[in-house]
Order: structure tokens, then C-alpha cells, then sequence
């Protein structure tokens, strides 16, 4: 004879159950959409110059976070005018005087703006080569008049490349310069470039774009008041539909780490 339960339950204790079951059946079906979706990739458009730090942490942030991270390097004028073309992207790390054009036209989020750290210019040479003496300035105009060939990055979209030749100009040798120059686009390849050279070649970009080329080497930094700190910050864009993930990721560049390899390029 049928007594209204099922199972050794009471009838209220069954529909209660039964609520429940139903519940966590519910609960895990949101929760599974809810994963799927909160793993998603970035795409981010950064500086050369801070490639050398940037592209060591990402491995950690995708591990920590279950994101991913598309990145794509280049100077940044080159990376304003990607943005303004409507490159896809989720966010950028370029300079302030960027970030204010880009600002200007309603493309970043000015709230998401984070300081990453500061970049100095310096002085390189081929794996091996000679290294000049360039601890003042008289001596580095004597190394670049030395030189035959010059190698920076294209003054039209890096501001390294722009700033070495204001040095120039300071020098007193701006013209000399300007024909011996070489440029291949941002810093990093304008270093690549100078590595297959087989002239008496010097390099001059950012510190952190010749250490992330192993076929050169290091000199020095630009001596004296002719040093530039470049400030390279990160923001992220008004378009990018994963605004929260991007900002995570912002916060994970200014962690502890990250933030003391920057200042080694300082």
C-alpha cells in the first residue's frame, strides 16, 4: 500500500530533497558556462622596449590567472596608428605622449592608466666587437663619428630613434649622423640588423630592447645629461570586451617582480 513515501522519506522530506537535487543540478550547469567564459585571451600591443621584461612574466600571469596572452611588439608610433586603425586589441603599453593621443580620441579608459616603469637609452656594439669609450659626451661623438654605419630605431615611429637624433644634433654632428644612419623599424631589429653587419658598426636605442638581442652587447648608457628616462605605461582600451581580465593583468605587471626588472633598465 502505497504510504506517500518514496525511498524510506516522508512526502515533505522527498519534495524537499527533490528541491535540492534539482538545485545543485541547476547550480552546476551555471558554474560550467561561468568557467568557460571567465578564461579568455588577451590581446596586447607593447612597446619594444619593454618586450624583455614583459615576455618572461606572461607565463606566469596565464598560469595564475587561466587567461592568455597574445602579445605583438613594435615602436610606439607604429602602435598608436594599429589602435587608431582598429587593430583588435584589449590593451596597450606604450608612453605617456601616446596614451594622451589615444586618449584624445575616446579609444583608452583613462582609470584603467598604470605606470610600469622607466626605460634608458644606451649604447651598443656586435657581440665581441671593440667597445668605445662613451662615458662623456666628446667621447661618444668620437664614437659615432668613428663608426661607419649607425644603427637606431626609425625616428618616424620610435621615440628612441627620435630622441638619438636630438643627441646628434646636441652633438654637433647631427648631419654626419644622418648619413650613416641605419634603421629597420623599432629598436630590437635595428639591433638585429646591426649583428649581421660586418662594418664598423654602434648601436643606440633603449637599454632593454639590446639586451633582448644576444648578438650584441651592451656598452653603456648615454653619459651625463644626455640621458632620457622613458616612462612606458600600460592602459587598457575602450573597445575590449574582457576590460576586467586586462586590468588583471596590468595589476600583475606592477607586482613586485616585474617591477624590479624594470628598474634594471633604468
Amino acid at each position: 500500500m502505497y504510504s506517500g513515501t518514496k525511498s524510506g522519506l516522508s512526502k515533505a522530506g522527498w519534495k524537499k530533497s527533490r528541491r535540492l537535487i534539482i538545485g545543485l543540478a541547476l547550480g552546476a550547469l551555471l558554474l560550467a558556462p561561468v568557467r568557460e567564459v571567465s578564461a579568455v585571451e588577451l590581446n596586447v600591443l607593447a612597446a619594444g622596449a619593454v618586450e624583455a621584461v614583459v615576455r618572461e612574466m606572461v607565463g606566469a600571469f596565464e598560469k595564475e590567472s587561466g587567461h592568455t596572452v597574445k602579445l605583438a611588439y613594435a615602436p610606439v608610433g607604429a602602435l598608436r596608428d594599429k589602435i587608431y586603425a582598429g587593430e583588435p586589441a584589449d590593451l596597450t603599453i606604450v608612453t605617456p605622449v601616446i596614451i594622451e593621443q589615444l586618449q584624445a580620441r575616446g579609444l583608452v579608459r583613462p582609470s584603467t592608466r598604470t605606470d610600469l616603469g622607466r626605460v634608458g637609452g644606451g649604447i651598443a656594439v656586435r657581440k665581441g666587437a671593440p667597445r668605445p669609450a662613451i662615458g662623456t659626451p666628446e667621447e661618444l661623438k668620437q664614437a659615432l663619428l668613428a663608426a661607419k654605419e649607425i644603427y637606431h630605431a626609425d625616428p618616424k615611429i620610435a621615440t628612441a630613434g627620435a630622441y638619438f637624433l636630438q643627441v646628434a644634433d646636441r652633438l654637433g654632428i647631427g648631419e654626419e649622423v644622418r648619413k650613416k644612419g641605419r634603421t629597420a623599424g623599432g629598436g630590437k631589429v635595428s639591433m638585429e640588423l646591426m649583428a649581421k653587419s660586418a662594418a664598423e658598426a654602434i648601436g643606440l636605442t633603449q637599454i632593454s630592447e639590446i639586451l633582448s638581442v644576444p648578438q650584441v652587447e651592451l656598452v653603456g648608457p648615454y653619459p651625463g645629461n644626455f640621458q632620457l628616462m622613458t616612462t612606458y605605461t600600460g592602459i587598457v582600451l575602450e573597445r575590449t570586451p574582457h576590460a576586467a581580465a586586462a586590468e588583471a593583468f596590468l595589476r600583475f605587471l606592477i607586482g613586485s617582480t616585474v617591477m624590479v626588472r624594470l628598474k634594471l633598465f633604468c
